[in-house]
């Protein structure tokens, strides 16, 4: 083995670490009485459209890591506006992780993926996608 540069940790220290990590995150999401949920925003903060998440909020791949959150429907947006970014709030609605929104139907690690970020009030919230790792 070369002489590291830096701190290395094995591939399967890192995954170890990273499933629980994510499952603690999922875990603290769903500590409390009711619900999680995701809040939607634009960039000045208003309020668009909030969408509850299953219980549990959603779940950790043992292989990757990768923690894949699962709303429990759909919503309708409460103002109009671009979205900017989602908050993933625990039961009480403190802000346990914000990230920012993109406009697409795929997957992309750390952001919150909607079918449009363009809100109009009473539209349809549309989730296609939060994973996170």
């Amino acid at each position: 083995m070369p002489v590291p540069t830096e701190a290395t940790y094995s591939a399967a220290a890192q995954l170890a670490a990273l499933v629980g990590a994510h499952t603690s995150l999922r875990d603290l999401l769903d500590a409390g009485a009711g619900p999680a949920e995701l809040r939607f925003r634009r960039a000045d903060d208003v309020l668009l459209g909030t969408v509850l998440l299953s219980d549990p909020c959603g779940t950790v791949n043992a292989g990757t890591g990768v923690l894949t959150i699962t709303p429990a429907g759909d919503s309708t947006w409460v103002a109009a506006g671009e979205v900017a970014y989602g908050e993933l709030c625990d039961s009480t609605g403190a802000v346990v992780l914000a990230l920012p929104a993109q406009e697409g139907e795929v997957a992309v690690s750390g952001m919150a993926v909607l079918n449009t970020v363009e809100a109009s009030i009473g539209g349809a919230v549309v989730v296609s996608s939060i994973q996170i790792g």
